[in-house]
C-alpha cells in the first residue's frame, strides 16, 4: 500500500525527480527484505553458512556435571597408564560438540607423557667420598677432621623432588 503511493505520486510529478524517488524506494523496500531475512537467520540459527563457523555463543556448552564427568574419565585414564583411552576418551557428543576430543583439551590436563607417566628419582648415589662439603647431605656427613664426606648415601628411591634427586647424584624422570 506504501509503495503504491509513492509509485502515484511519482506518476503524478512526471518529473524525473520523481522517478528517482520511487526508483529510491524501491531500493530501500529491497535493502530491508534483505535485512529480515538475515534477521529472521540468524534467530534461527541457520548462519553458518554465511559466516563460516559456529560462533562462540551457539557453541554447546556443558553442564559443571558433564564436564567434571568428562574429566573424571581422563583421570582414570591417565591413573591407569592407559595412553589410548587418553588419547580417544569416547566422549559423549555433548562433550565433543562442546569442543572437546581428547584429554588434553581440557585446560587441566597436559599431553598423556607429560600428565600420566609418574616421574621418579632412580639410578645409584654418588658415593660420600666424592662429594664436596656442599653436596655432603642424604645420608653423608661432612667429616671436619677428615675434610672429607663420609657415610652411606641415601637410595634414589627415597627422593621425592627432583632437586634432591639430582643433588645426591640420582637420575630423575621416566623409567624407560
Amino acid at each position: 500500500m506504501l509503495l503504491a503511493f509513492f509509485i502515484n505520486v511519482a506518476k503524478d510529478k512526471k518529473d524525473k525527480r520523481g522517478a528517482e524517488i520511487s526508483i529510491s524506494i524501491l531500493v530501500v523496500f529491497a535493502i530491508a527484505l534483505i535485512v529480515l531475512v538475515l534477521v529472521a537467520l540468524f534467530f534461527m540459527g541457520k548462519m553458518e553458512w554465511l559466516i563460516g563457523k559456529k560462533s562462540e555463543v551457539t557453541k554447546t556448552v556443558l553442564s559443571e556435571a558433564e564436564r567434571s564427568l568428562a574429566l573424571e574419565k581422563c583421570k582414570l585414564y591417565c591413573k591407569l597408564g592407559n595412553k589410548d583411552g587418553y588419547e580417544n576418551p569416547g566422549f559423549s557428543q555433548k562433550v565433543i560438540d562442546a569442543g572437546f576430543t581428547k584429554c588434553s583439551d581440557f585446560d587441566e590436563l597436559g599431553p598423556f607423557e607429560e600428565e600420566c607417566l609418574t616421574k621418579e628419582c632412580y639410578g645409584t648415589p654418588s658415593p660420600c667420598g666424592e662429594r664436596s662439603e656442599a653436596d655432603c647431605k642424604f645420608g653423608c656427613s661432612w667429616d671436619v677432621d677428615a675434610g672429607e664426606c663420609k657415610g652411606s648415601p641415601y637410595a634414589c628411591s627415597s627422593m621425592t623432588n627432583e632437586d634432591d634427586c639430582r643433588a645426591n647424584g640420582c637420575t630423575w624422570g621416566v623409567r624407560g
